[in-house]
């Protein structure tokens, strides 16, 4: 060691190059009896931290649930639940009073752990769900929910700050509803829940032209409770949505003497609310199309598939379908 007043200290450590790579023994990684202690006792401080932490979450949760006045303790195997996924506790209770004065039972999952636990307890008969969740994202559940055989026939209805109406159906909701809420809009919204609950059959249009094609497209449906209206032009089309309410409509791209965007953009100008369009097409858009296409999508759910499984998968995704 050298050292120099003021200056400082050098030290030098010499190291046995013989002893580099040598086989390390387990008494090498031996601690004592009171270092095993001192280190048991860390690890039981991170452990009632990490209790502690969990226990105070579940008693906010708890205590916000009886804020919001849910009945989660008061629900019968006849009822009919709506869940609320909600961490706002304020517009969590205009929630629960609106479910109430409909007639309904409700309950109220503020975190992501409670979302599909509840689903599974309570068997909902809708959803309405908060895009902006304090723990997760209401596009996350969404997904969840729509990519689930057992669940993704529940209709979701989804709440947001931002206009994002066309991506929440394309994406399967029943519906898309903006902030700040009018207490009309929570009565139309909980009265058209269970108007949409009562329906037994499933309304289906197709609009086919070529009675050959037909037959593949309605077999994929037979068997279940969806009833199949067919269309062969715009103008029978057109009559049939003023008389009815359907819940989806599958036009066929290849229909002769008149294309599916055409179809589409007169239902437009002749029906105030469409429902959810499926084009059905065997081959690839061409890009004009798929730039006209594109252009549409901004107003009207539409979407294309090109094969009979994808087009009952996402038929049923829109009738909201339970098989």
């Amino acid at each position: 060691m050298e050292s120099e007043l003021g200056v400082g200290s050098t030290f030098t450590l010499y190291l046995p190059m013989d002893k580099i790579g040598a086989q390390n023994t387990d008494n090498d990684f031996k601690i004592s009896v009171t270092e095993k202690k001192e280190l048991d006792v860390v690890f039981d401080v991170i452990k009632m931290t990490e209790n502690e932490i969990l226990s105070k979450k579940l008693e906010d949760i708890s205590e916000m649930a009886n804020e919001v006045g849910d009945d989660r303790n008061n629900i019968s195997a006849n009822d009919k639940v709506i869940l609320v996924v909600e961490d706002d506790l304020i517009f969590g209770k205009i929630l629960v009073e609106h479910v109430h004065l409909n007639g309904l039972k409700v309950v109220v999952a503020s975190c992501y752990v409670e979302i599909f636990n509840f689903v599974t307890r309570f068997t909902p008969i809708a959803i309405t769900l908060d895009v902006y969740l304090s723990d997760t994202s209401g596009w996350k559940v969404l997904d969840q929910f729509k990519n689930d055989l057992i669940y993704r026939h529940i209709p979701i209805h989804l709440i947001s700050r931002e206009e994002n109406k066309v991506l929440a159906l394309k994406r399967g909701a029943k519906s898309f509803l903006l902030k700040p809420l009018q207490p009309h809009q929570l009565n139309e919204l909980f009265e058209g829940i269970i108007k949409f609950n009562s329906i037994e059959i499933k309304q289906l249009l197709i609009v086919e032209q070529d009675n050959q094609k037909l037959p593949s497209i309605t077999n994929l449906f037979q068997g279940n409770s969806i009833k199949i209206t067919t269309a062969a032009s715009g103008g029978k089309v057109i009559e049939l949505l003023k008389q009815q309410i359907f819940e989806t409509i599958i036009i066929d791209h290849s229909l002769p003497g008149f294309s599916a965007i055409d179809l589409i953009k007169d239902l437009q100008n002749n029906i105030d609310i469409l429902p959810p369009i499926i084009i059905y097409s065997a081959n690839d858009l061409e890009n004009e199309e798929k730039e006209k296409m594109s252009e549409i999508s901004n107003h009207i759910l539409v979407k294309v598939v090109n094969s009979p499984e994808l087009l009952f998968e996402t038929a049923l995704m829109h009738l909201h379908y339970d098989y």
